[in-house]
């Protein structure tokens, strides 16, 4: 803690040092205040990080189950926001994993009032049953601890935004292409050029096995549809209009692209860039609810707007112009 400390007074961003040791910006930013106001043994003594406290969940009906969250689980949680510093979800059958993180010194109260509203939940019927889990973070897959840090504050966001997506009624702009932004404007925000986006698309490819059964104008036509999507400059005015609900979403997830840009850059990241954002887009469109082969058709898709086969140039498709956002 206090090599972090003094790297934030030498000039390291916060959230860059406080990630290296694993520990939240808030914490290390008490940490700093402490050191500079009651010395060095203080800052050793007074300073802890609480991990996250992780659930399974079964609802009775796995297509339902989006709707039971949306209603009923999300608003409830949100009003635990006194003892909750944050908490995300992730859709994997049969359950959702439900991961909170406590305020500092509440771990106790935030277990039982969590396991309180899970069991008016069950016994209302909302869900069917649920237990706690241990969670073991994916650090490798996330580049190490900086990375990984990256990714909760992420996982947060995006979990609240899209459930207050989903809470919308049908909206103008539907679900893929909605992700399809959010996740331009994240490799966007990290560096990436339409080149290294088409390549990091073709790398979910590999992770998302093309359906066979899909013909392949099914894909053609989805790639017709989302080259302008995939290939826009989402730092310009396209959050605005029938997207503009969004702007807070899309936020979170420039945020989440420019701390991967900085922390690569710095060499803070164990993996490349574009590893760890491939993980970040299959994790959002898991808590997004896209079925494995949508996954695929999806990727197939954007990886083909950006880097044309020959079929494609033939009938007409531009090569991308390769520019740095």
């Amino acid at each position: 803690m206090a090599d972090a400390v003094l790297a934030v007074l030498s000039g390291t961003p916060t959230d860059v040092a406080a990630a290296a040791i694993n520990t939240r910006p808030e914490t290390l930013a008490d940490a700093v205040e402490t050191y500079q106001t009651a010395g060095y043994h203080a800052l050793e003594t007074g300073v802890a990080d609480h991990g996250w406290y992780s659930i399974r969940i079964q609802f009775p009906d796995w297509e339902g189950a989006e709707q039971a969250a949306v209603t009923d689980l999300g608003p409830r949680l949100d009003r635990l926001q006194d003892l909750i510093s944050e908490w995300w979800f992730i859709r994997k059958h049969p359950c959702w994993r439900l991961r909170l993180r406590p305020r500092s010194g509440q771990v106790s109260e935030v277990k039982a009032a969590v396991n309180r509203v899970l069991n008016d939940l069950a016994t209302s019927g909302v869900l069917t049953r649920w237990w706690p889990a241990i969670y073991e973070p994916e650090v490798a897959s996330f580049g190490g601890a900086v990375g990984t840090d990256i990714a909760h504050t992420l996982f947060c966001a995006d979990s609240r935004h899209m459930l207050s997506y989903l809470r919308q009624p049908p909206p103008e702009v539907g679900r893929k292409e909605m992700s399809v932004l959010l996740c331009t404007t994240l490799q966007n925000a990290a560096g990436l050029d339409p080149f290294e986006r088409g390549n990091l698309w073709t790398s979910i490819t590999e992770l998302r096995p093309f359906p066979t059964s899909t013909p392949a104008s099914m894909r053609e036509a989805m790639a017709e549809q989302i080259r302008p999507l995939v290939g826009s400059d989402t730092a310009s005015g396209i959050w605005r209009g029938p997207c503009a609900f969004a702007t807070p979403w899309a936020a979170a997830f420039r945020n989440a692209g420019d701390s991967l840009g900085e922390a690569a850059a710095a060499g803070y990241l164990d993996r490349g860039v574009r590893h760890v954002l491939t993980h970040l887009i299959i994790f959002h469109w898991n808590r997004l609810g896209l079925p494995a082969a949508t996954q695929a058709i999806l990727s197939r898709a954007a990886s083909e707007a950006l880097l044309p086969t020959e079929t494609a140039r033939s009938a007409g498709t531009v090569t991308p112009t390769r520019q740095r956002h």
